[in-house]
């Protein structure tokens, strides 16, 4: 068996000044190809096994951004499959975005694409291994003196309205911040900062401010993609490992992130949120009510709060789930 690998192609394709990948830009989303091609072809020839796989855990962009060529990423990925005469049965993609299947088939649709990748995967826990090796809040507070907290790096639609509705309600003086690093909407805003400055963000945006995460209760989450998109980010996993409730908020799917991410064993706080009702309405029910109820109310779902960061510290999740995908790769080749 022949396993051609590829990683990270949307890292490669995008300039970066973050990360571990940092300087890996080159232009083209499969930089290997020619080399790979060769080898492919030759396995087919000689009827030896072959899986041509692609792997991108951090980004989740369908099409992806688009440089100098005008293609988006994910179609110049497509076109390289084609021109190569990569069979679609011989492709496997690792994604991190728990509904690529359902992206890929509106891409192909609204696009008049062919399928050329025939092999899907998702693996949803690089931000959450990452996130893990920064420190976590470890003793529960039941002295918190603010309701709710939501740190906010780029502008984007959905996190200028939260911001404009927390001003409208009075909420301010709880932790929130849009610290402006980049801005997707047409707005001129005046960034409102806490714990960390824009050029900081932009050097390592997994920092946790333990201080302020064990003196709020609730955080909102605004993730990375604002569309339908279910892309679990660091945003998702801080809360859960410092020992706070959360809610999503900027989002175009947020029962989504919910189900998901019961299906992967955590628990929701059902008992003091209804994940059902407008996040606005349960973000103002919860803003008023007293810090000192909080404090009492908490404790039906404290062992549930203790319980999910144990679950996300503990658990070895690129061998569950990661590795499998390894497996089922070469059970799918007849290895």
């Amino acid at each position: 068996m022949t396993i051609l690998y590829n990683s990270y192609p949307y890292w490669r394709y995008t300039p970066s000044k973050n990360g571990e990948r940092e300087g890996l830009f080159v232009g083209d989303p499969l930089p290997l190809m020619v080399a790979h091609a060769r080898k492919y072809h030759n396995c087919k020839e000689n009827k030896q096994p072959c899986a041509f796989v692609i792997e991108e855990l951090t980004e989740s962009d369908l099409p992806g951004p688009s440089l100098e060529d005008d293609l988006p990423v994910f179609e110049m990925l497509h076109k390289r499959l084609q021109e190569n005469a990569i069979d679609q049965n011989d492709v496997h993609i690792i994604m991190p975005s728990i509904n690529f299947n359902e992206q890929y088939d509106r891409w192909c649709k609204d696009n008049n694409q062919n399928y050329v990748i025939k092999n899907t995967y998702t693996y949803p826990f690089y931000f959450l291994t990452l996130q893990r090796k920064y420190e976590h809040v470890q003793e529960f507070n039941y002295k918190r003196n603010k309701h709710l907290m939501s740190l906010n790096g780029a502008v984007k639609p959905m996190r200028l309205d939260f911001v404009n509705f927390c001003k409208q309600n009075n909420l301010m003086d709880n932790y929130i911040s849009l610290v402006d690093v980049y801005n997707t909407t047409q707005e001129n805003i005046e960034p409102i900062t806490l714990d960390i400055e824009a050029d900081d963000l932009i050097k390592d945006d997994k920092i946790v401010p333990k201080e302020l995460m064990a003196n709020s209760w609730l955080n909102i989450i605004n993730e990375t993609h604002e569309d339908d998109t279910v892309f679990f980010t660091e945003k998702s996993w801080k809360p859960i490992l410092n020992l706070q409730l959360f809610l999503y908020y900027g989002t175009g799917n947020a029962q989504a992130y919910y189900d998901n991410l019961r299906s992967y064993g955590f628990k929701l706080y059902d008992e003091v949120l209804d994940y059902n009702n407008d996040p606005k309405q349960e973000i103002l029910k919860f803003c008023s009510t007293p810090l000192d109820q909080i404090a009492v109310d908490i404790e039906a779902v404290k062992e549930k709060m203790l319980y999910n960061q144990q679950l996300a510290l503990d658990t070895d999740w690129q061998t569950k789930y990661h590795k499998v995908i390894y497996e089922q790769i070469s059970n799918n080749i007849g290895v």
